[in-house]
């Protein structure tokens, strides 16, 4: 056996405390359990405390942080499940897998809540597409999300994509996934009962994904491509068969905890599932049912082979299960039982392999953080120079504002018949079922932000994502992240992950927002090049009637066109900004105020019933929204703007919307008593064209135009 200390994601000092609590030395078995089990992907030992920051109560919250998935309840007894994970390092060595897995990992984890999976969202940044590599990589993962979707018979409705240099040798692949239950059918993960069985449900077990959690747990390497093995292998028709088969049996039997099979295989299921409950289990590792009839003992504990549930349930059960998954041709054996002792014995045909404590494999001890502060980036700006009609069309162009339609045409977003509103602009929306609640559900991060700032970029990627989700008419009632950062053992990878969990506090501690889980991405280096500070942010909203979501129904010429909140005033941080080189310049932190208000506007039923369509001031400002309007709907719009200035018609605010309504007054009036700014700019046109006046001019473009520059065509 190596020194213990050279086991990937141990130090000398935690292979010391690990002797220290066993009372002995380890065995070759404990050791690579251990290397899986206090990896940071499973351990989340640099930022567990800066974690538990985050505010977790809310009126809609059924479970938080440390269940599979969180769980908001939607009213009607109809409640949603909802979690985002990332599947990084894999994506990065084997791309259509790594995203394929990304998915089907976190399909299981909402699965596991007792939830049927009902829509994907993916968040994805790579590298200038210029790049072979990047654009290699961009195509795989995209293919891979579809892949898995489309064929695993769950929608994938939205996401967000980013392209930036630091992304180049790392991806970012997050997967974020929604389902819905009932009241009563929620699950846990907590096993109990001495004596009763535990049955591994699911695919057979092979060699693929043996030392996932660890890889995930390190910088990537400049031949990573040797860590192909590490990536897990997707079956996404297995994973219907094993949706159903899943849910019969909790529908039918007294099932007491079930987890799905992640990081760390079957060991990290049933650590987890006993030191939740308390107790222990004797686990026979001869009963796992393989698909390579070679694999030891230490490769059947930790291979992370996809479509796996472990569930707990009595012993006089397992037949019933067994019966249920044989109609589904699913694999179902009874691997173990629980023991009232909390130890953990890991045996191979009757031969104990290992016995430790539960607490020893789950509790790993925490790292503290170096000091030091994220370097500086901000500075002055330069001025501006007159806005020419070129900007626009030239914004419309860059692959962080163009048509994401070849991206999302690839994906089934309507299989399941959940599927209210697509993507395509701001959320999606689904519905739990015919006339019952639903949600609208997005994903938000902006790349440039954080680079400026990762407190105040994590703090607009919460007020974006609501943004998001008010443009549906949804109220926002919680968020999951997905923390994608440096190495924390420097000290600006350290400083970003405290600024991001900071940022992300104090946004949803002022919209009253509960953080219901997520994950933590560490260790996002290759080739001694960090990502910028990436937390995406997947928000839900709430939509008592999912049929009357704002844009379900197509707008009409003749409607008036309304500016909802105070404009833009600053470039900093804005896209324009960033094209022009003028500088990067802190932005402004978000308006939570006029959020606040935003939401209320939205809740007044005179002012709803009038809102054709609702789009916020996000990436390149008004003029940039307007035209997505234009764009999205095929109007046209004939405005009248009261400034001609760049900050005017490019600047980012973070609490503003352009409106399409019926009724201009009844909208005035509700915004005036919910204390929103509103300004009509003008009204839709059959024409499809877009006209600006403004002081400095007219400005004016066919909608043929402005769809050729935003497709990119030659």
């Amino acid at each position: 056996m190596p020194e213990a200390a050279t086991v990937a994601g141990l130090t000398r000092d935690e292979a010391k405390e690990a002797r220290r609590r066993a009372g002995r030395d380890l065995g070759a078995l404990e050791w690579a359990i251990l290397a899986v089990q206090w990896s940071e992907h499973c351990a989340y030992k640099h930022s567990k405390e800066l974690l538990r920051s985050l505010p977790k109560d809310g009126a809609h919250v059924m479970a938080g942080p440390g269940a599979s998935a969180g769980v908001l309840d939607l009213g009607d007894g109809w409640a949603c499940a909802a979690k985002i994970e990332s599947h990084n390092h894999p994506s990065a060595v084997e791309p259509l897998q790594g995203a394929a897995t990304g998915l089907g990992g976190i399909m299981r984890d909402v699965l596991a809540m007792g939830a049927r999976p009902a829509a994907f969202l993916d968040a994805l940044r790579f590298g200038p597409l210029d790049d072979p590599k990047s654009a290699f990589l961009a195509r795989g993962v995209v293919a891979g999300v579809g892949h898995y979707g489309n064929c695993v018979g769950v929608p994938t409705v939205g996401g967000d994509v980013y392209y930036h240099p630091s992304y180049q040798r790392n991806p970012l692949v997050n997967a974020m996934c929604v389902g819905f239950l009932r009241h009563g059918e929620m699950r846990s993960a907590a096993a109990a009962g001495d004596g009763n069985a535990f049955l591994l449900l699911g695919a057979a077990t092979g060699r693929d994904g043996i030392g996932g959690a660890a890889f995930a747990s390190v910088e990537l390497q400049a031949d990573a491509a040797q860590d192909r093995p590490r990536v897990q292998v997707g079956d996404p028709f297995y994973g219907k068969l094993l949706i159903e088969a899943t849910l019969e049996i909790l529908r039918e039997l007294p099932v007491v905890a079930i987890q799905d099979l992640g990081a760390g295989g079957l060991a990290g299921a049933a650590i987890e599932m006993c030191h939740q409950g308390g107790v222990g289990a004797e686990i026979e590792l001869a009963a796992v049912p393989l698909r390579a009839q070679d694999l030891t003992p230490p490769e059947i504990l930790l291979s992370e082979s996809q479509e796996r549930m472990l569930l707990c349930l009595s012993p006089q059960d397992i037949p019933a299960a067994q019966a249920v998954a044989k109609r589904y041709g699913v694999e179902a054996a009874q691997v173990g039982r629980i023991t009232a002792k909390p130890t953990m014995r890991f045996l191979y045909e009757s031969e104990c392999l290992s016995e430790l404590k539960t607490s020893i494999y789950a509790e790993a001890p925490l790292r503290s953080l170096p000091q030091g502060a994220a370097p500086k980036v901000a500075g002055a700006m330069s001025a501006a120079s007159p806005v020419a009609r070129e900007d626009l069309l030239r914004m419309l162009t860059l692959p962080d504002l163009c048509d994401r339609s070849p991206i999302y045409a690839t994906y089934d977003q309507d299989v399941g018949l959940r599927t209210v509103v697509r993507p395509g602009l701001d959320a999606a929306v689904l519905r739990a079922a015919p006339g019952a609640p639903g949600v609208a559900v997005t994903t938000d991060q902006n790349p440039r932000l954080c680079a400026i700032s990762a407190r105040l970029g994590a703090e607009h990627a919460v007020a974006e994502a609501a943004r998001n989700v008010i443009a549906r008419g949804a109220v926002p009632i919680g968020l999951t992240n997905c923390l994608n950062l440096p190495s924390p053992e420097h000290p600006a990878g350290a400083a970003a992950l405290r600024d991001v969990i900071e940022g992300i506090r104090q946004a949803a501690l002022a919209l009253s927002l509960p953080v219901t889980g997520g994950n933590v991405s560490l260790y996002n280096e290759a080739e001694a090049v960090a990502i910028v500070p990436t937390p995406v942010i997947g928000m839900i909203g709430l939509l008592p009637d999912p049929e009357r979501a704002i844009g379900v129904a197509p707008s009409p010429p003749g409607a008036a066109v309304l500016l909802l909140g105070d404009p833009g005033t600053s470039l900093a941080g804005s896209v324009y900004a960033e094209m022009k080189g003028l500088g990067e310049a802190e932005p402004a932190a978000p308006d939570y105020g006029a959020l606040r208000r935003m939401t209320a506007l939205i809740g007044d039923g005179s002012a709803r019933e009038e809102i054709l369509l609702l789009h916020d001031l996000a990436d390149g400002g008004l003029l940039v929204a307007l035209a997505e309007v234009a764009l999205h709907t095929g109007l046209g719009l004939d405005l009248r703007l009261e400034s001609s200035e760049a900050a005017f018609l490019f600047g980012e605010p973070s609490a503003q919307f352009v409106a399409l309504a019926s009724r201009a007054d009844a909208v005035a009036a509700a915004a005036t008593r919910a204390g929103v700014s509103c300004r009509e700019l003008g009204r839709t046109t059959a024409d499809g064209n877009l006209r600006i006046a403004a002081p400095a001019g007219v400005m004016e473009f066919a909608q043929s135009e402005l769809r050729k520059a935003w497709r990119r065509e030659a």
